[in-house]
């Protein structure tokens, strides 16, 4: 056994009772002194290197970056960075070897920057889990928040007291069970770097996915819900929403000339309506529920590719400091927080065709409802708001082929929960409860 292995025998050291929780992220003792990437960690900072420097060498196999740069790179963060006790250097060491195998490198990449976040708290999340802390100081049981920044000597007194060589193992196990979730190996990355070699010498390199589309903006709307919101673009003449770029596209020439435009096309995603699997059929709640359309042949969220088009009103360009350019728009079809891919202006001379037939959805869709809202709901919304809501309910949100009169619907809308019920041709208002 090897002198790292000592430092896992010992389940007392454990915050938790046998390292057995209930969240799958923790690990027990007997799967760090197995790891193979574990052992080596607390070898390495046994051997002299800080506690991030270990980690990260652990890990090395898989990281396109000479091991003495990646010492380098991983060099001021031990000691809670740089002994500031803040973050324990081991969490850290984690952290720098997942931005190496998956980090984003386009200011503009919200996707891969939220995908990133995510992956970096749900490490801590499972550190924090076997420690009870991800904490330097509180690791340590230090009463100081700041230790003096020259580091201690490593003599044999300095690695007893010490519990850091035991961090870097529990870490480097639960960083490397983590990537093997993800399909992260030796092997996986071996294979990675044999298709780059075949690139850089001129072989074609096959990608099985068309490259990953990026969100360069969000629509923030009154529609909290997937219900309720209008089923197609220009329905709704009253809904006003705002598209807000993201970090990376807020850039004010990016949208000139387009106030000379009074409508524009844009790309988004159904992001409520993603999924694995697709169905070459669909039931357009146009035709009840009950008919079966090719999914090319209806505008179904339900695609293979979640993608949506909407036609909308430009209203007005708005620069903000903080936020660039702001468009407003009216008529729009969007869930709040509707990623958006593109954003093109609308041609009238080619983009209106007055003379297009409409298949199976023959029919200008009309107002079917009459909608009541009693007055002590009614003041529970701004006139402007309460407005919209009138006419969204006008277009009955429910599903065709419901038809209970006793049946309570409700969605989210404006920061309000707005239930309601139909008999017959009208539709009433039951309750509007505003967010607490």
């Amino acid at each position: 056994m090897s002198e790292a292995e000592n430092f896992f025998i010992n389940k007392d050291e454990f915050k938790t009772e046998n390292n057995e929780t209930d969240n799958p992220g923790d690990i027990k003792d007997a799967d760090i002194r197995t790891n193979e990437r574990a052992v080596k960690a607390a070898d390495y900072f046994n051997s002299g290197y800080n506690c991030t420097q270990s980690v990260v060498l652990s890990f090395s196999d898989l990281i396109d970056i000479p091991q003495e740069e990646l010492l380098k790179l991983a060099s001021p963060f031990g000691g809670g960075m740089g002994r500031l006790r803040e973050v324990c250097g081991t969490v850290s060491g984690m952290f720098i070897v997942l931005g190496c195998l998956y980090g984003y490198n386009e200011a503009g990449d919200f996707e891969r920057k939220k995908r990133l976040y995510a992956d970096v708290q749900e490490l801590a999340k499972r550190f924090e889990a076997v420690n009870g802390s991800i904490v330097c100081r509180e690791l340590l049981g230090l009463q100081k928040k700041r230790d003096d920044p020259v580091p201690e000597k490593r003599t044999g007194e300095y690695y007893k007291k010490r519990p850091c060589a035991r961090l870097a193992g529990i870490a480097a196990a639960i960083l490397d069970g983590f990537l093997k979730e993800k399909g992260i190996t030796a092997e996986t990355n071996g294979e990675r770097k044999a298709e780059d070699e075949k690139a850089a010498n001129g072989e074609k390199k096959i990608s099985a996915s068309a490259p990953e589309l990026k969100p360069i903006a969000h629509v923030e709307t009154d529609f909290e819900d997937k219900f309720g919101i209008p089923r197609q673009s220009g329905l709704s003449k009253l809904s006003v929403g705002k598209i807000v770029f993201e970090e990376g596209y807020r850039v004010r020439e990016a949208v000139r000339g387009l106030e000379g435009f009074s409508y524009l096309w844009v790309l988004w995603q159904f992001s409520e309506n993603i999924r694995d699997e697709w169905s070459p059929t669909v039931r357009p709640p146009k035709l009840g529920g009950n008919s079966r359309m090719g999914v090319f042949a209806t505008r179904s969220p339900f695609r293979p590719n979640p993608i949506g088009l909407s036609s909308v009103k430009l209203l007005k360009v708005e620069f903000d400091e903080g936020l660039g350019p702001v468009l407003y728009v009216q008529g729009g079809d969007f869930l709040d927080g509707t990623p958006v891919y593109d954003i093109k202006p609308y041609l009238p001379y080619t983009d209106s065709h007055p003379d297009a037939s409409a298949g199976f959805t023959e029919g200008t869709p009309t107002a079917a409802l009459e909608v009541y809202i009693p007055e002590t709901e009614a003041e529970k919304l701004p006139k402007e708001k309460l407005e919209v809501l009138k006419e969204v309910l006008a277009f009955d949100p429910r599903p065709a082929y419901h038809d209970d009169a006793e049946r309570v619907y409700g969605f989210w809308f404006s920061g309000a929960e707005v239930k309601f019920r139909v008999e017959g041709n009208e539709l009433t208002v039951v309750s509007i409860q505003k967010e607490e």
